[in-house]
């Protein structure tokens, strides 16, 4: 695993950024008003702690790419994920979490088919327009539980997102193969 060159850095901090902007205009046709993504930091970390850091039962989105075996994984709070599937379903976004609860089969399928899948195109799109990168993604499922996700080995930018919606504050975590991060850089940017 190369270390990434200042020049990867900045492009990748540009590239965190703009997927804040994209998660935000997608996660906001679902809540039917604005939900602000910021992209606050990110570091290099095993996967394991990664898993280890995340609510035991939340939204993870599990992305597979051509440009490497590993998975991209994007986590969205549980208090996040069950305002956005009230707001889906036509309530007040005033659902809460109910602790220790997974998501039920319709609410991971409907997470998967109308939260998630709508980042699918617009972050390919972004990591094209600011990497050069041409990274097909494809939408493999939902999970609540982070230890039921295939175990990968290596490092991963974890990249962390403040989301701030109308019910409050939480977090998105993204985890990317270390991999995919030395490739920014190495292709012509627009």
């Amino acid at each position: 695993m190369a270390e990434l060159t200042n020049e990867q850095k900045g492009v990748l901090k540009d590239l965190l950024t703009n997927l804040g902007g994209r998660t935000s205009e997608s996660f906001s046709k679902v809540a039917k008003r604005r939900v602000e993504v910021k992209y606050t930091k990110w570091e290099i970390e095993d996967y394991q702690k990664f898993i280890e850091y995340l609510p035991h039962f939340t939204a993870i989105g599990i992305f597979g790419t051509e440009l490497s075996k590993d998975q991209i994984l994007i986590d969205a709070h549980p208090s996040l994920s069950y305002y956005l599937l009230d707001k889906l379903l036509g309530g007040k976004g005033e659902a809460g979490i109910i602790e220790g609860k997974k998501m039920t089969e319709i609410e991971r399928v409907l997470f998967q088919d109308f939260v998630f899948a709508g980042l699918t195109q617009s972050w390919e799109e972004g990591w094209e327009n600011i990497t050069g990168l041409q990274l097909k993604m494809s939408l493999i499922r939902v999970e609540s539980d982070p230890f039921l996700t295939r175990r990968m080995d290596g490092k991963f930018v974890h990249a962390f997102m403040e989301c701030q919606f109308e019910k409050g504050k939480e977090e998105i975590n993204v985890c990317i193969p270390h991999k995919v991060a030395e490739m920014i850089g190495a292709a012509p940017q627009a």
